[in-house]
């Protein structure tokens, strides 16, 4: 999947609060798919009932990506 398939893919997961979990899944399973490939590893975190941050590493240089995976109102299909 290229970077325009997956920004295509996000936007169309609704997100909107309260509504993040669809999206805290795709993400998690997109990258647990590459880290198994590449020697990462990716954790779930649940902070309230269906709603997920998602953090993925790797034993590479450290570089943080901190942001939010949410959308705001309103949705579009």
């Amino acid at each position: 999947m290229n970077a325009i398939e997956l920004t295509r893919a996000l936007v169309d997961i609704d997100s909107v609060t309260p509504n993040e979990g669809a999206v805290g899944i795709f993400l998690a399973d997109h990258l647990g798919k590459i880290a198994a490939r590449t020697g990462g590893r990716v954790e779930r975190i649940e902070v309230e009932p269906n709603r997920y941050n998602v953090l993925a590493t790797w034993d590479a240089p450290v570089v943080t990506l901190s942001t939010h995976i949410d959308t705001v109102p309103p949705f579009f299909t």
